[in-house]
């Protein structure tokens, strides 16, 4: 999805405006209620329109409703929402230790504290996901999902922005990076119980094997050895009940490394 949008056009006056802004770039939206994030229209997102006389009925009809976008293959866009108030902070800094960087692309920051990374859909879309990855606080808007446009108002009152030179009209949104493709993509082959695992943390007993899964899954995927010692060491400290001597999780990295050419299914350590 390339923006038509115009670096002098923005910022926006009103939510009535701003609407019949993303509009008229062709951008397919829909009204949420006020300070929330419930659809106001029937269907949802499935109502989403880019029709000048649909949205001007709508936002006359709601003047203070909140600007919902569809992601997905149909808008060309997939989002990262970082969710700050449920771990999203940790779990993001684990992203940067697989070596993830997020290229010159759309950013919005939301009325809750969060973020949204905004990236063109790869080929063949991806299906939405929550919490999926490290402690929490990280959800993937694709095919089913939505996001809330600036300057939409958050329940707290706040407001979302884009970014200062990460909006449309001054750059295109990114392609996604492959590593965080490949994440989303992979936590939705894995078993619930193993969601939770990684979402809620690693009790006693399994701690060791599973930071010596995930480091030999990792490592068999091309992530270095430095790399994979940073993000046992922060997945040791986020989720980990109680943590493991750092002594004992620099070992297991060391073991780790030995099996570069295993793939997720490697044999685990006990505790």
């Amino acid at each position: 999805m390339r923006s038509s949008i115009a670096a002098t056009e923005l910022p926006y006056t009103d939510l009535v405006s701003a609407a019949l802004f993303y509009a008229r770039a062709g951008w397919r939206i829909f009204p949420i209620a006020e300070r929330e994030k419930r659809p106001l229209t029937s269907h949802g997102f499935k109502d989403a329109s880019k029709e000048l006389p649909k949205i001007e009925s709508w936002w006359t009809q709601w003047p203070n409703a909140n600007i919902g976008f569809p992601t997905g293959a149909d808008q060309g866009i997939v989002v990262l929402d970082v969710d700050p108030r449920n771990g999203g902070e940790a779990s993001f800094d684990a992203l940067g230790a697989l070596g993830i960087t997020i290229d010159r692309t759309w950013v919005s920051n939301t009325g809750g504290g969060g973020r949204h990374y905004f990236f063109r859909c790869p080929e063949g879309s991806t299906r939405s996901r929550t919490n999926f990855f490290g402690s929490g606080g990280l959800d993937w808007k694709g095919e089913g999902g939505y996001v809330i446009l600036p300057p939409s108002i958050h329940s707290s009152g706040a407001s979302y922005c884009w970014t200062e030179g990460r909006r449309p009209g001054l750059c295109d949104p990114s392609p996604c990076p492959p590593v965080l493709l490949e994440i989303v993509e992979h936590d939705g082959s894995r078993k619930a119980e193993e969601r939770s695992s990684v979402r809620f943390g690693f009790a006693t007993g399994d701690r060791n094997n599973q930071l010596f899964k995930t480091a030999c899954y990792w490592i068999s995927r091309g992530l270095s050895a430095e790399a994979t010692r940073r993000f046992l060491l922060d997945l040791n400290r986020e989720l980990c009940q109680p943590p493991l001597d750092e002594g004992e999780v620099l070992q297991i990295s060391r073991s780790a490394a030995r099996y570069r050419p295993m793939a997720e299914g490697a044999v685990g350590h006990g505790e």
